[in-house]
């Protein structure tokens, strides 16, 4: 397969960013990868060292949007000044991140095998000077202009973003430069006139809605990606593939708001570049154009000042099976989205954020801008939006606006209330004056339960309230309002009940001045038209206020909201005063006090300390600048200077014990603290860094660091273990005669057993005298010892012998036998004993076979060999 390469590679910076043209080969399903460096780029390797921007498919000077919808070819320009660039080029924008030089080169990617031409050529597709770079504010550029027969101004812009977030700019996807149209239309006198926004991504150059004002700026801006596919103004998965049109379902990675950030800078840059108003910034679309608006009001509340939307879905998840799983998540998954939480900080998961009725909610503190709308219970489309319990999330939210509901389908078929009913009247908004959200109004229809055939079949919510925008007082220390009933229309007539008074609850939005502060006491009254106080109280103010159950009549109630004003009380300067050193230990520390007579709230630089609301506190937590804010009874306060505390604080003493903490009793085990303090103390009475310990019991140590502050170790328990006292027992006497024997026993439930004479049982068996010791160990390991004598009893065998030695002798010649003495006698001839013979000598009368048999003093015997 072949390999390409592109040619005469040039570079342009203009308002913070860096426009690369070069010449394409004459080739397509091509690739265009960026590179760049501080360095010149003049070989693969220096590619491989540089940074790789991203990149640009076929036809990246080509404005393809416009071309397809126009039916002719039209390519982009990069400067107002100059032509547009010709067919044959190639084009990539990247926003500046640094002031540096950089030197770019491109590099070709065959598609068709995926092939990349690293090679480089200076001064073909490398460059060979760099090109200098400043961070600024990028700006779209402009690339058509016309006056429509009305005489509207057309201004018809491109505007480049990339796949990287730079200290001005964000990131507008995943892939690398690519431009998104935006047109913008002036009409009449619009100088310091309203700005409109239509979401309509079907066409972003057409005349199409743009005429519903005088004297205005109207923006239409686009959501089409280069596969074709639409983001409903969301964005996309970080891992999904804007060029293709078959991407796998998500199942992992963050889904990036690229279409609201991009909406976010053509925002910003319409309110400071064209000489509009920027306090009146309305947003307007129709079914899922409708919802990117409602989208946007949310992510961004305090850039849009009121929105009105037809027909409009109120939260988006994909379906099984669908183009939207590629493009957000797997709808059995909530992955995170690039969005914080405005009450957490925490990145909302993707489901939440797309659902406005969550939004709404999450959005209750800061409240949202002025948001009208119109849906069809029989809107088969999108749904009947009560069954999400829509109408119910604008009650809870206290977000306020005006809901309209009849029996029409989605593209507006069967309507019953006409247009002007419904569409808000968006220029009595401005970002510069409050407005009151209503929420529960006692004499609003029912939209029902959730199903099209419950409740009314047509009516609204907050349909019957309005207020005068002239009666509104918004300054430091009052506000009112003078809200009213006013009829309702519905096909060009009135309903059938129309009412003279309701209740409703208010929650006064968008204040300008009047912001009282957190805790202060708030006193509100409610006038009837002839100045009579019909309702008053007082709150505490902890955020929004919301007043519940107000009456409203015809003829008008002004609602009144004051606090006292400080400046006619003369509040001192708290000081704070301390009753001991302002440095010291943690375990003793002093007690910071201010004067009496207030409420207090002390802060640690500038948080609030929770809890700590009293005239004295002693700071326990670490070494800062303390400041107390003192309250009158009327809301006003005065806050001291700092005093700086330096809290010191022993670390945690540590104890080790390397031979364990359980031992048998006799044995010993050291616990030794860490080394790095003064001094030690242990609970058991020593003072050295380590102790030897043979009782049980809890053991901690107290220690001393060198600033005096003391800390105590956890807690040590050492377990001391019983030994054993075996006893042995016989089987029978410990004393025997030769060829006797006992059994010793030393007792059951030990878990070994070690004998003297080396055995290892329980019992052993003993045939000779000795001092038997066993040692036994128990379960917990420890060892105890016993000991028992036995004796064995051994007598000689005798030996008889003569007087003479002769054992032939006559008879009376004195001749006698005789054996050892010592011992107990009985003679015996030929085994039978001899009567009498009973002595150590005998004399024999007859000759025969002689033997005696000795006796000690224990019974032992042992016989002669006859």
């Amino acid at each position: 397969m072949k390999a390409y390469t592109i040619s005469e590679l040039q570079a342009s910076y203009s308002n913070g960013q860096t426009f690369l043209t070069w010449k394409n080969p004459a080739a397509t399903n091509l690739q265009y990868n960026i590179y760049r460096s501080s360095s010149p780029l003049t070989s693969a390797a220096d590619l491989n060292t540089g940074t790789s921007l991203g990149f640009v498919r076929d036809n990246s000077a080509k404005n393809i949007r416009k071309s397809t919808l126009q039916a002719q070819s039209i390519y982009f320009t990069i400067n107002s000044i100059n032509t547009p660039l010709a067919s044959d080029r190639g084009l990539y924008v990247t926003t500046c991140n640094n002031n540096d030089s950089y030197y770019y080169a491109v590099t070709v990617v065959n598609l068709s095998n995926g092939q990349e031409d690293k090679s480089v050529v200076n001064a073909s597709n490398s460059l060979t000077n760099p090109i200098s770079e400043i961070v600024a504010n990028p700006k779209p550029v402009l690339q058509y202009q016309s006056v429509e027969s009305d005489g509207t101004l057309r201004y018809e812009y491109a505007q480049w973003g990339n796949n990287q977030n730079t200290p001005h700019y964000p990131a507008f996807n995943n892939a690398g430069s690519y431009a998104y149209n935006f047109t913008l239309f002036k009409s009449g006198n619009s100088t310091n006139g309203p700005i409109y926004i239509i979401y309509q991504d079907d066409d972003p150059f057409s005349t199409s809605l743009t005429k519903n004002c005088t004297n205005c700026n109207v923006l239409k801006i686009d959501d089409r990606l280069p596969n074709g596919e639409e983001t409903i103004w969301t964005g996309w998965n970080e891992n999904y593939n804007m060029y293709s049109t078959n991407n796998p379902v998500a199942m992992s990675g963050v889904v990036r708001m690229y279409t609201q950030s991009r909406i976010k800078e053509t925002m910003e840059w319409v309110k400071k570049n064209i000489s509009a108003d920027s306090n009146k910034v309305y947003l307007n679309g129709f079914s899922h154009n409708g919802y990117g608006a409602l989208l946007t009001a949310q992510m961004y509340p305090n850039m849009v000042t009121a929105v009105y939307v037809k027909v409009a879905p109120v939260s988006y998840k994909a379906y099984g099976n669908s183009s939207r799983q590629q493009q957000w998540c797997d709808n059995s998954l909530n992955l995170p989205s690039d969005y914080p939480d405005p009450l957490t900080g925490l990145a909302l998961p993707i489901w939440d954020l797309l659902d406005i009725r969550h939004m709404y909610m999450v959005n209750s503190k800061r409240g949202i801008p002025y948001i009208g709308g119109v849906h069809g219970k029989q809107d088969v489309t999108i749904g009947w939006v009560q069954s999400k319990h829509w109408y119910d999330t604008v009650n809870v939210s206290r977000q306020g606006g005006a809901w309209f509901w009849d029996q029409r389908v989605h593209d507006n078929t069967g309507a019953k209330f006409l247009e002007e009913e419904t569409r808000i009247d968006y220029e009595r908004f401005t970002l510069a004056r409050s407005f009151p959200a209503f929420s529960n109004c006692s004499v609003n229809q029912n939209p029902g339960s959730g199903s099209p055939n419950s409740g009314d079949p047509w009516g609204a919510i907050n349909g019957y309230l309005d207020w005068n925008d002239a009666s509104i007082v918004d300054n430091n220390f009052n506000y009112s309002i003078t809200c009213f009933v006013k009829d309702l229309y519905a096909g060009g007539i009135p309903a059938p009940n129309q009412y003279d008074s309701c209740t409703t609850d208010i929650t006064f939005r968008r204040l300008q001045q009047f912001n009282p502060t957190i805790g202060q006491t708030v006193y509100w009254t409610v006038k009837n038209s002839n100045d009579i106080i019909v309702q008053q109280g007082s709150t505490a103010y902890t955020g929004p206020l919301t007043l519940s159950g107000i009456k409203i009549y015809r003829s008008g109630s002004t609602i009144t909201l004051t606090v006292e004003d400080c400046s006619t009380y003369n509040l001192p300067t708290p000081t704070i005063s301390s009753n001991g050193p302002t440095t010291y230990c943690l375990e003793n520390p002093s007690t910071l006090s201010t004067i009496s007579g207030y409420t207090y709230q002390w802060k640690k630089g500038d948080l609030l300390i929770d809890g700590a609301t009293s005239q004295m506190y002693s700071p326990t937590s670490s070494s800062s600048s303390y400041k107390v804010s003192i309250s009158n009874i009327h809301g006003c306060s005065k806050t001291s200077n700092n005093l700086a505390v330096t809290v010191n604080s022993a670390p945690i003493p540590v104890i080790s014990s390397p031979d364990g903490t359980v031992i048998c009793q006799g044995e010993t085990v050291t616990l030794t603290a860490n080394a790095g303090y003064n001094s030690y103390q242990w609970s058991s009475g020593q003072n050295s860094s380590s102790i030897s310990v043979s009782t049980p019991g809890n053991y901690f140590v107290s220690a001393t660091d060198a600033n005096g502050c003391s800390a105590t170790s956890a807690i040590k328990t050492i377990v001391v273990n019983s030994t054993p006292q075996p006893s042995i027992s016989t089987s029978g006497p410990t004393s025997f005669c030769d060829g006797g024997s006992v059994t010793l026993d030393a007792g059951t439930g030990y878990s070994s057993y070690s004998w003297s004479n080396g055995k290892i049982t329980q019992t052993i068996s003993v045939t000779a005298s000795g001092t038997f010791t066993v040692t036994v160990t128990n379960a917990n390991g420890c060892a105890g010892t016993s000991a028992t004598v036995v004796n064995e009893w051994i007598i000689p065998i005798p030996v008889v012998t003569t007087n003479t030695g002769a054992t032939t002798f006559c008879a009376n010649t004195g001749v006698f036998l005789t054996t050892a003495s010592g011992y107990s006698y009985q003679w015996q001839k030929s085994n039978v004993n001899i009567v009498g013979a009973t002595t150590q000598n005998y004399i024999p009368t007859s000759s025969g076979s002689y033997k005696v048999i000795i006796t000690d003093s224990h019974g032992c015997s042992k016989t002669s060999v006859a």
